[in-house]
């Protein structure tokens, strides 16, 4: 491969932009490498008569860090900076702009002007604000309006969606036709009058496009902190969720009820599983899924109420489209009564437990608890 250097006169600019002028001089060292091209990262193609003009084409351009001539023709592919070998191509050279040192810039005494590529191009979208900067690696930045992000703001930001980011994402279900990988992600709840961000964990099912919202997770040792309905104001560790909450957190955990409020508003169903596999799947056993139509679990206030949910399971004992004792009030979690639903309900568990405190409790209160239960249950809320 050879390498030469083409020291490159001083070049004269004059660009109307909106009936602006802008008279700009530059100073480059250009670095060539014959027989070569980029790959990747091309911007577009200008047919030029010198080398001279192809930098111009480039220089004018934030995008542009680099180009390619093809001799035969002096076809001029502007490209973007990529760290990439080149690739051998016959008859083409690869041109690496390189700006003088500041130093000798200094010494001449006219390199303190530049050409002002966001007037040239405006790389940046959705009405962003484009400023350069003297790194010709990366000649502009870009600070984006409030619903966009990426460096020309071309993304939406965390919390947004749609064509034009602007729909606020306030539950999972903003995420449904993304990567569905389950974890962590930021959604803006609908209360909020500062549009901030807040961290939920999300659940996807498999082959379809359901969406889950964890709203409250507990181990039986934090038992008594969770006596309280859905209807109570709770939040715990809400601000401690990170990516790696699901492997090592998921002991005490409760949105505020402002936020579950908002979440429940996008949903149309919740479940209470216990435990999770390996693969953050939920298992369906000592699970139980209902409908915000037949129980609204955040309006929900009854003592051992015969109500109507999908599906649930107890120790392998389940039933569907089924009538099951439902408890929730002012000073009782929400929970089923085994025991109590047996002898009301169409729900029924051979053998409940009983104790001196009542009968086998399931998905909350925990104050009879029988071996073969999992101890340690996730409510959330279906998109």
């Amino acid at each position: 491969m050879a390498t030469a250097l083409i020291r490159m006169p001083w070049l004269f600019l004059l660009v109307f932009v909106k009936m602006t002028q802008v008279n700009s001089q530059q100073g480059f060292t250009l670095v060539k490498y014959a027989n070569v091209m980029q790959s990747l990262g091309k911007i577009k193609e200008v047919t030029v008569r010198s080398i001279s003009e192809c930098l111009q084409h480039c220089v004018s351009d934030c995008q542009c860090s680099r180009f390619d001539i093809r001799e035969a023709d002096m076809n001029c592919y502007l490209r973007r900076h990529r760290n990439e070998t080149l690739k051998p191509q016959n008859g083409y050279s690869h041109f690496d702009i390189k700006q003088k040192p500041q130093e000798h810039c200094d010494a001449m005494g006219q390199c303190r002007s530049s050409i002002n590529c966001c007037l040239t191009s405006n790389p940046c979208y959705n009405n962003a604000t484009c400023a350069p900067t003297e790194d010709i690696r990366a000649r502009f930045k870009c600070k984006c309006p409030e619903r966009f992000t990426g460096k020309q703001c071309d993304k939406c930001a965390s919390g947004y969606t749609g064509e034009h980011c602007q729909t606020r994402i306030t539950s999972c279900r903003g995420y449904a036709n993304g990567s569905r990988i389950p974890g962590i992600y930021d959604i803006r709840p609908s209360h909020d009058d500062k549009n901030k961000t807040l961290k939920v964990f999300c659940d996807f099912e498999k082959d379809s496009n359901i969406s889950w919202t964890l709203m409250q997770s507990y181990s039986l040792e934090h038992n008594k902190m969770y006596q309280k309905p859905f209807y109570t104001d709770f939040p715990q560790n809400v601000g401690k969720l990170r990516n790696n909450f699901v492997k090592n957190s998921w002991f005490s955990y409760r949105l505020g009820k402002a936020v579950m409020e908002s979440i429940q508003s996008d949903s149309i169903k919740w479940r209470v599983t216990c435990d999770f596999d390996k693969n953050l799947t939920a298992i369906k056993t000592d699970f139980m899924q209902g409908s915000k139509a037949d129980v609204d679990i955040m309006k929900f206030n009854g003592f051992g109420i015969c109500k109507k949910v999908d599906y649930v399971n107890i120790r392998g004992y389940h039933c569907s489209n089924c009538t099951a004792v439902l408890y929730q009030s002012s000073v009782y979690p929400f929970y089923i009564d085994a025991r109590m639903s047996a002898t009301k309900c169409e729900f029924t568990v051979e053998n409940p437990k009983w104790c001196l405190l009542g009968g086998e409790d399931s998905f909350g209160l925990y104050n009879c608890v029988h071996p073969e239960h999992s101890m340690q249950c996730n409510t959330e809320v279906h998109h």
